[in-house]
């Protein structure tokens, strides 16, 4: 991972981007994560025709006392309208549709680059 990347809390503020993504997987990687075993998310911005990295968010810098995992993940991405993984369950699917987040794993093992710039486009 980039030495550029951020672990900051999002706090509702614009990045100056458009639609976000969140990616299970390694930047410049595979979506390869499965929802319930990442330690964080690697958010982008969809724009010019891709994705441009804003930030990694790593669960356990966002947990709050006591809150269950699932809770500080739909907290985290709040601002994300989908998330690609490898892998989810339709109780975590269902959570963060709750929240406005499309989680989906059509995508598992697919390049994250080409992924994002087939989502731009679309």
């Amino acid at each position: 991972m980039s030495d550029h990347v951020v672990s900051a809390p999002p706090d509702g503020a614009q990045t100056g981007a458009g639609l976000l993504v969140a990616v299970g997987g390694a930047e410049d990687g595979l979506i390869d994560q499965h929802f319930g075993q990442a330690d964080g998310f690697l958010v982008y911005a969809l724009e010019g025709g891709g994705g441009r990295l804003v930030e990694w968010r790593s669960i356990a810098a966002h947990a709050l006392g006591g809150e269950d995992r699932r809770a500080t993940i739909v907290r985290m991405l709040g601002d994300c309208r989908m998330l690609l993984v490898a892998k989810v369950g339709e109780a975590p699917r269902k959570l963060l549709a709750d929240a406005g987040i499309d989680a989906t794993d059509r995508y598992a093992g697919q390049p994250v680059t080409a992924t994002l710039a087939a989502l731009a486009a679309a």
